[in-house]
Order: structure tokens, then C-alpha cells, then sequence
């Protein structure tokens, strides 16, 4: 086989597993090498340790990034982004950034503060904090979180069997939440990663999780922001051909 045009590694957001992405690799050019690892302690087995943060996927993923040899392209869904950035980051400091970032509907909190979005980081806090408290002493399932994402009514709507697994995986994504709130950036690790770097926007996503997306794009000094009309936080599932497509076409200037 040929060295493909690019390595894109993919992370998945929380809760969530490699499966998460199918259908948006379905719909690649065959010029790509997809990889799509399980982050640790996801999926439907939980082994990682309360303490497991951005920090510890983040240095899984550049262990895996050390293994492939095409230009490199991370891109990260929802926790998934701020994973990505972190590995990102932490790439550019070993002199080796990856060739373009992608992120889509990041939740990497650790930008509100960066960029002086004081009254948005605590209103964000202030909503996640509550599920985050109320999943640690056993009151809560995913409805919160789901009807957050979605607009109220949503995880009533869905199937029982998702429901259940959602309810399954409040632990995890409560630990992932509060990792993303512990995440800390400094100013010289974000101006050595100039590497080309582009957050996509569910056109239908919720109004309250758009500060923490403009603020991770503002952020970066190479950045820029774009919009999928129609899509929202789960654009994974619903949209994934149309990112396949978008994406190429952005990589394809890029590389």
C-alpha cells in the first residue's frame, strides 16, 4: 500500500468509543489512514482511575501519533477536542506539530479563562458542575447532560437501550467534565502550535456551548472557525458524510 496523503487521528468524545466515528471514515477518500483508538476507560468498560484527565488521553494519543509516518492530522469531537488540542500542544513542543488541528464543538473549557471569558466559564461551571456533583453522590442519570446537548425532551425521546447505556456512563463523563474544567493553558505552548487548526460549529447547536468554541479557536494563533448548517453536537451521527467532505476539502489546502 502507498503512503497515504495523511494519518488522521481521530478522538472520540465522552462517553463515546472508536464506533463514533464509522460513519464519518464510511465516507473518506481512500487517500486517508483513519485511526480511531478507544480512549481509555471508555466504551463499556471503565478501568481508568478517578484521577485519568485531558493530560493522560492526551499522551495515549501522541503515543499512538509516534507510530504513524504521514503527515499527521488530529481531530477531536467534544471532550475529544480538548484531548486533541492537548496532544496538539504537546506535539508542537517536541518540535513536531501535527500538519492541521481539527476540532469539532470542542469542549475545552480551559479556553474561557485563557481568554478572560470570566462570566461564561463560571456560567459554564455553574451548569456542569451541578450534574458533575450530582453523578458523584448517585442522584443523577443523563438527562442534564443529553438535554443540554439536544434540547429538552431529547433523552426521553431516545431509545431504551441508549438511555441505559447513557445512564451507564455518567461516571465517566462526569470525571471527563471535571477534567476538562482542571485543564490549564499556557501562552507559550499556544503560540509555538501555529500548525493550521479549524473548529466546526453545529449550525443547531445549543447558543450557551458557542463562547467555549470561539474561545478555543481564539486561542490559537492559526485558527479558524466553521459552520455545518443543519448539524449539532452530535454531528458524528448525523452528519458524517458531510464532514468527510468538508474536511477533505479543508486538508486539501492545508497539506
Amino acid at each position: 500500500m502507498s503512503q497515504p496523503f495523511a494519518d488522521l487521528l481521530l478522538v472520540h468524545g465522552s462517553p463515546g468509543d472508536s464506533a463514533s466515528w464509522k460513519k464519518f471514515t464510511a465516507a473518506l477518500p481512500d487517500r486517508y489512514a483513519a485511526h480511531a483508538p478507544t480512549l481509555f476507560g471508555h466504551g463499556r468498560d471503565d478501568g481508568a482511575p478517578a484521577a485519568y484527565g485531558v493530560a493522560d488521553h492526551a499522551a495515549d494519543v501522541v503515543g499512538l501519533a509516534e507510530t504513524l509516518t504521514a503527515p499527521l492530522v488530529l481531530i477531536g469531537h467534544s471532550f475529544g477536542g480538548g484531548v486533541a488540542l492537548r496532544a496538539a500542544l504537546e506535539l508542537a513542543k517536541q518540535g513536531r506539530p501535527p500538519a492541521a488541528l481539527l476540532m469539532l464543538e470542542p469542549v475545552a473549557m480551559a479556553a474561557l479563562a485563557t481568554t478572560g471569558r470570566t462570566d461564561a466559564r463560571s456560567q459554564a461551571h455553574g451548569i456542569f458542575s451541578a450534574y458533575v456533583d450530582s453523578v458523584e453522590t448517585g442522584e443523577a442519570d443523563a438527562t442534564a447532560m443529553i438535554d443540554f446537548w439536544f434540547g429538552a425532551g431529547a433523552f426521553a425521546r431516545m431509545p431504551e437501550a441508549l438511555r441505559d447505556y447513557m445512564n451507564g456512563q455518567t461516571a465517566v463523563n462526569a470525571r471527563d467534565i471535571a477534567a476538562t474544567f482542571d485543564e490549564r493553558y499556557e501562552a507559550a505552548e499556544l503560540a509555538a502550535m501555529t500548525a493550521p487548526a479549524r473548529i466546526v460549529i453545529g449550525g443547531d447547536s445549543p447558543v450557551q456551548a458557542a463562547e467555549v468554541f470561539h474561545a478555543t479557536a481564539a486561542v490559537l494563533p492559526n485558527a479558524e472557525i466553521a459552520t455545518l448548517p443543519g448539524a449539532g453536537h452530535g454531528m458524528l451521527a448525523t452528519h458524517g458524510a458531510e464532514l468527510a467532505a468538508s474536511i477533505d476539502s479543508w486538508l486539501a489546502a492545508q497539506i
